[in-house]
């Protein structure tokens, strides 16, 4: 296939990334051309000997991957170098982009440790406090939103106790590195182990430190650059790519912090800054609970209320939730089926609202029990339904819970297959993914590995598209200038690989874990919102039909 020439003016680009065979880099952590925080760059003399050495090589372009200290180093005033800058860093802490490279795995390495760290802090009643790198980022003491210097000791050890009288074993507090108060004073890990020491709390503090680490648009970027043009940064804003003006990114966040804006310096960072069925569960059952509410549990969908598996959840039922895979309440694929039977179960129950959490099947079943409520006035109740699912394929948000989890499952699997295929240098895998009639996770799973195709059910597949790939394959072995992928007189060796029920993935993913408590929070205040009482004082009744108050949560860009 010949590509139209491109309509920018050419430049030599230097990339500050990877040099020359970049297959396999995808899966490779870190960087495979290292990195180093230079000193004798911030000088002038060290900005005239790297501008020097540009020149010396014909640069006239360079593509910056780093976080906030290499982008401030990088944008020096070279008249005609176009410089763009791609944030790496797992900190999270660039203002006008939502995530930074880097930030979602460090998330993945933490939560599998604090997994890891909080089944020993259970069978020993102890105390953790970790501390997390991420400068000026992170959760639960944090640089952004710092406590109150008087009190967040004193609220801090309340809280703890408590939760050990209500039978809690294990504590888990987690401080960012460059955590402080409201007075700016420093907040340490050592302070907060001697508060818990004092209260007879064993407590243990961890370090995780290093353990955390795990472009197509800036090449566009820097083509339609000129010597005018402000330096950019490519950001993603509300899932899509973003260039922003570099320096204006780099100053923002500085100058919040510095004012002591703490607020503005959240907003200017991830908007979510905030499997996951169980911590769906969790959240709203405890949220519920501290609202006055009662929670009941309904287990196995609706075949589990037909048949009276129901029972009050309290606040240490759900305790060690968030890190479960799969759903404690169990799951069905069945929709709801008779309508009479389930009114009927609703109202003996005296349930006054309804959240659901699961797939298409769930999104289904709130659409049947709306729409047949003329009829069924055990239905003129507030509902409200999280979308659950590997694929998702549930309308009204762009992310489901599950299919992050399950997205990592899949990377991590076809991971392990491309090392059996550059084993051989003549092997060819062709890997089939869930997906329930939606492409989402053969896409974005085929984007991660970096695929040679990818086909989904949204753009089907024909016998001359498959032809023209076939041939595409066999040019590209061909290529091999070290022919180690040139096959055996031309022909190559192929496997199918169904991942079945391994995509759904063992613990929830951070992301998952976040949206489904965001998402329960959410809920729950949306079902006391639409809950309208009826009847007698000494006998109130939840009664509505407003169409308002049958919905979807969903994620709809940064919202």
């Amino acid at each position: 296939m010949d590509l139209p020439t491109p309509k920018f003016t050419r430049k030599r680009i230097g990339l500050l990334t990877s040099g020359g065979d970049s297959s396999g880099m995808n899966a490779a952590g870190g960087t495979l051309i290292r990195t180093a925080r230079c000193q004798s760059f911030r000088e002038h003399k060290g900005r005239l000997r790297a501008a020097y050495n540009l020149i010396k090589n014909g640069i006239d372009a360079l593509i910056v991957c780093g976080g906030d200290g290499t982008l401030t180093e990088e944008v020096a005033p070279h008249a005609h170098l176009t410089i763009v800058g791609i944030v790496c860093s797992i900190d999270n802490d660039m203002a006008k982009t939502d995530i930074t490279i880097g930030a979602v795995t460090s998330l993945h390495r933490i939560c599998e440790a604090i997994d890891n760290i909080s089944s020993t802090a259970f069978s020993h009643s102890r105390a953790f406090v970790i501390e997390v790198m991420g400068r000026h980022c992170d959760y639960v003491f944090i640089p952004e939103r710092p406590p109150e210097a008087e009190k967040w000791k004193k609220e801090m050890r309340e809280t703890i106790e408590k939760q050990r009288e209500a039978g809690k074993r294990n504590t888990i507090i987690i401080v960012a590195e460059g955590a402080i108060d409201d007075n700016l004073q420093p907040i340490k890990c050592e302070d907060i182990r001697k508060l818990l020491t004092e209260v007879k709390i064993d407590t243990r503090v961890t370090t995780l430190g290093h353990i955390q680490r795990g472009g197509f648009e800036a090449v566009k970027a820097v083509l339609r650059a000129t010597p005018d043009t402000p330096s950019p940064m490519i950001s993603v804003r509300e899932n899509k790519l973003m260039c922003e003006p570099l320096m204006e990114a780099v100053e923002l966040v500085s100058e919040a912090i510095a004012e002591k804006n703490f607020r503005r310096a959240m907003e200017l960072r991830d908007p979510e800054f905030a499997q996951g069925m169980n911590a769906a569960t969790r959240a709203a059952v405890r949220v519920a609970i501290n609202h006055g509410h009662k929670p009941i549990a309904i287990y196995n969908g609706f075949a589990g209320l037909l048949q009276e598996n129901v029972r009050e959840l309290h606040w240490l039922d759900v305790d060690d939730w968030t890190s479960k895979g799969g759903s404690e309440l169990g799951t069905t694929k069945t929709e709801v089926f008779n309508l009479d039977l389930i009114a009927h179960q609703l109202q003996k129950q005296g349930i006054n609202a309804l959240l659901l959490i699961g797939g298409f099947e769930a999104y289904s079943s709130l659409i049947k029990l709306n729409d047949a409520r003329d009829k069924y006035p055990a239905f003129c109740i507030p509902m409200v339904c999280i979308p659950a699912t590997i694929s998702n394929n549930v309308p009204g948000t762009e992310f489901s819970l599950g299919c992050d989890t399950s997205l990592n499952a899949i990377v991590d699997n076809c991971d392990i297959l491309k090392q059996s295929a550059s084993a051989s240098r003549r092997r060819v895998f062709v890997v089939e993914v869930h997906g329930g009639y939606c492409g989402y996770l053969a896409v974005m799973a085929g984007l991660a590995v970096g695929a040679t195709n990818i086909y989904s059910p949204e753009y089907g597949l024909s016998l001359q598209t498959l032809q023209e790939d076939l041939n595409h394959l066999v040019r590209r072995f061909g290529a091999d200038k070290n022919h180690t992928s040139s096959g055996r007189k031309g022909l190559f060796d192929s496997r199918t690989s169904i991942l079945g029920h391994i995509q759904q993935g063992g613990a929830p993913s951070p992301m998952d874990r976040i949206r489904a408590t965001k998402f329960a929070v959410e809920c729950v205040s949306f079902l006391e919102k639409h809950a309208k009482s009826s009847g007698s004082s000494d006998n109130p009744r939840i009664y509505t039909k407003d169409k308002e108050s049958a919905a979807v949560i969903g994620i709809n860009g940064a919202k």
